[in-house]
């Protein structure tokens, strides 16, 4: 037996092996689509990302599948097109 074999063996290793090796899937949302982010969040795995596009675009989002303390999965905001836009507003005031 190799020594791949061997850590493939240990259920704990094999499990931790596979969820890093996982490659993370990216979803597009549009505002008015019959399949909603909730439904994303549902089918998703952690650290899978949900883009979420708005009529208005201020609303566009992205989105990050996390765990919270009670491992129930949330959608984490990692940018958004409001965020950038107030800081480059303020940026903007800072050097006028």
């Amino acid at each position: 037996m190799n020594t791949a074999q061997i850590v493939f063996d240990i259920k704990e290793l094999r499990s931790k092996i596979i969820e890093l090796a996982r490659t993370v899937k990216t979803y597009d949302v549009w505002e008015g689509d019959d399949k909603t982010i909730n439904y994303y969040l549902e089918i998703g795995k952690l650290k899978d990302i949900v883009n979420y596009s708005a009529y208005n675009q201020l609303g566009c989002v992205k989105y990050e599948i996390r765990l919270d303390k009670n491992k129930n999965k949330y959608l984490h905001s990692i940018w958004s097109a409001e965020d950038e836009y107030n800081n480059y507003e303020i940026a903007y005031e800072l050097n006028y």
